[in-house]
């Protein structure tokens, strides 16, 4: 890393970021003790329990591993070998992040649903709550925005749920499925982790990154105290190291694996069959490398598609159009709206809009809702339609229906993060 590397002549000089890897891979690139194990806290210097034959993470404060005391080796437990990785003359903890997507949507919100609904006797929610929840997610699919490239899938197939739906989980729909469902201690411990991860993954709330640190923290620690602590696993202990990698690298979608494991996804479709599946995907990736083009296709933002029955708008990170699952913004000056039209006239753009009149925080624990954008509305009071431009459309929000049958004239509006 430490020469340029030459290119047809020119010198370019490359610079890690980051390496981005689940808990196994990381071990196995750094040479360090694997997750399951004592010492196997990548962050801290905890060493661990041992409780219900497995290895947890129940302390909060231990001292933190830095760059030099891994280069040090300050704690020789926690290092099996050297490895090349090392050479690379990168931090070895600050440039190695947690990868939330591993961590949080397939490690603790995984945990938690399967606490829920396949846990014991003592956590396992009802048979009556549990239909309640199902037939709201089977409510809500139709209110999924373009976005999400899946639609929510029953609890009974949590099993085969991928990282996206976790996601979709945890960070939108959950606070409304869940709601009033779930006993009230759980569910207030859950908003935690939601308020938490919301903060971290949004580059609008980095004031309040001290606050989702503090909150991390306590939901470590009642989750031992409302699930056991033989559930304090690596991935639960773990949640209180995230602020710190967001400090350093930016908001958790800057380093996840989200786009390296759609970019695989890619990579296997270029497979057709079994024999010799790197020879194929090779030739596949020589084949564009020598497709000839000037460029990549520039597209001027916002652009409009008239589809057959009616224009969708697109933006650079997210599309809006009249339809249900698409039709709720929010403005520059902060008020909601739903688009009832969309035109587009000798290349000028005009929105038609309806605004609410009303809106309310949706939660108000462990803080207001209003400071993540968070929004109870009520769908039957709006204003007189007016027109806006592509320009006064800040983002694109997700609108769900009020769980409650008596407050079935209510939804919830939820800001979209990872495409704003």
């Amino acid at each position: 890393m430490q020469n340029n590397l030459c290119v047809d002549g020119q010198q370019i000089k490359l610079k890690i970021n980051s390496l981005v890897c689940d808990a196994p891979a990381k071990a196995f690139i750094c040479g360090v003790k694997h997750h399951t194990g004592y010492f196997g806290c990548s962050k801290c210097t905890e060493e661990g329990d041992y409780i219900e034959r497995r290895v947890v993470f129940p302390e909060l404060n231990k001292p933190l591993r830095t760059d030099d005391s891994f280069k040090n080796r300050t704690q020789e437990e926690y290092h099996r070998e050297s490895t090349l990785v090392e050479r690379l003359g990168i931090g070895m903890v600050s440039q190695v992040p947690l990868d939330y997507m591993h961590l949080v949507c397939l490690g603790v919100t995984k945990r938690l649903i399967k606490l829920w609904f396949k846990g014991n006797i003592q956590i396992k929610l009802k048979p009556d709550k549990i239909k309640i929840i199902e037939s709201r997610i089977s409510s809500i699919k139709e209110f999924i925005p373009c976005e999400f490239a899946r639609k929510p899938r029953n609890i009974s197939e949590i099993d085969f749920w991928k990282a996206t739906e976790f996601r979709l989980f945890i960070l939108y729909t959950g606070i409304v499925v869940l709601k009033d469902a779930l006993p009230e201690r759980y569910y207030k411990h859950m908003l935690c982790l939601t308020t938490s991860i919301r903060i971290l993954c949004s580059v609008h709330h980095k004031h309040m990154l001290n606050y989702s640190e503090k909150l991390l923290q306590h939901f470590v620690k009642k989750f031992g105290e409302i699930y056991g602590e033989e559930w304090l696993s690596y991935n639960v202990h773990s949640l209180i190291h995230l602020p710190n990698d967001v400090r350093n690298l930016g908001t958790l979608d800057s380093f996840s694996s989200f786009k390296f494991e759609s970019y695989l996804y890619k990579l296997k479709q270029k497979i057709k069959h079994s024999g010799k599946p790197l020879h194929q995907i090779a030739n596949r990736l020589h084949e564009m490398n020598d497709f000839k083009h000037e460029g990549p296709l520039k597209l001027d933002y916002p652009c409009v598609y008239k589809g057959k029955d009616y224009i969708t708008l697109k933006f650079e990170n997210f599309s809006c159009s009249k339809t249900k699952a698409n039709s709720c913004i929010c403005l520059q000056n902060g008020k909601i709206a739903i688009i009832q039209n969309i035109t587009s006239i000798s290349n000028k753009i005009t929105i038609e809009l309806i605004s609410f009149n009303t809106m309310h925080s949706f939660f108000d624990e462990p803080c207001n809702s209003e400071h993540l954008q968070i929004f109870l509305v009520d769908k039957n009071s709006f204003t007189h339609p007016f027109n806006v431009n592509p320009e006064d459309v800040k983002y694109k929000c997700l609108q769900l229906p009020y769980p409650e049958p008596e407050s079935k004239d209510y939804m919830v509006v939820i800001p979209l993060l990872h495409c704003n």
